[in-house]
């Protein structure tokens, strides 16, 4: 059948509304397109995922800690590795995008602790606190990390610090100073009695401290 030339407007247009109407809202207005994300909405989301990993490792050492079976406890810190090792991928990414992420650095240094990279870890502490100086929470994780390396001036810098800034925080310090020297006396490690004693009596000394943060 042949149509007039008015005919063939008309359904050329009929035929085209469906395109037309799959491009606008219905409202009859277009969608707005989403805004990219920022290098800190990137950094974020990396943040999120190395945090994930690193709570999914805690719970792998739980297990470890649990197990009896020495092919189990193998499986499961080969878990554990992997878990941290793809949180430290994460915050790394996370740092690339937005480097004054402080609170990533922090949370950088503490896995790195926890897998044994102390120096790196120190590392990462370093650069929160370049970015924040007062961010206490650097301060006590670094100070736990110079206890591993025996840095035990610094270690008692920091917990002075933490007693004037975060009482709470130099708690828990001294709490982590008491266990090393528990581990300090069953296995000195190379380090002079004498020298634990003496830390040990330092920290005794600052019992009130401690007291006052509960």
């Amino acid at each position: 059948m042949k149509y007039p030339h008015y005919m063939a407007i008309f359904l050329s247009l009929i035929l085209a509304a469906p395109l037309a109407a799959a491009s606008v809202g219905s409202t009859g207005t277009h969608l707005p397109q989403r805004a990219p994300m920022s290098a800190k909405d990137k950094a974020t989301h990396r943040y999120d995922v190395g945090i994930k990993h690193r709570d999914r490792a805690t719970i792998i050492e739980q297990q470890v800690s649990a197990a009896s079976n020495g092919k189990k406890v193998a499986a499961l810190q080969k878990k554990l590795a992997k878990e941290y090792n793809k949180s430290i991928t994460a915050f790394e990414k996370a740092i690339k995008f937005f480097p004054r992420y402080y609170e990533v650095h922090v949370s950088l240094g503490q896995v790195l602790h926890k897998v044994g990279r102390i120096d790196e870890s120190l590392a990462a502490y370093d650069e929160a606190l370049k970015i924040n100086p007062s961010y206490d929470n650097a301060v006590a994780y670094r100070a736990e990390a110079y206890l591993e390396l025996n840095r035990l001036d610094d270690a008692k810098e920091a917990y002075l610090t933490l007693a004037d800034s975060e009482r709470s925080l130099a708690s828990q310090l001294h709490a982590a100073m008491s266990q090393w020297v528990t581990k300090q006396r069953n296995d000195s490690q190379g380090i002079d009695p004498a020298v634990v004693d003496q830390f040990a009596n330092w920290l005794d000394g600052r019992s009130d401290i401690k007291s006052a943060s509960q």
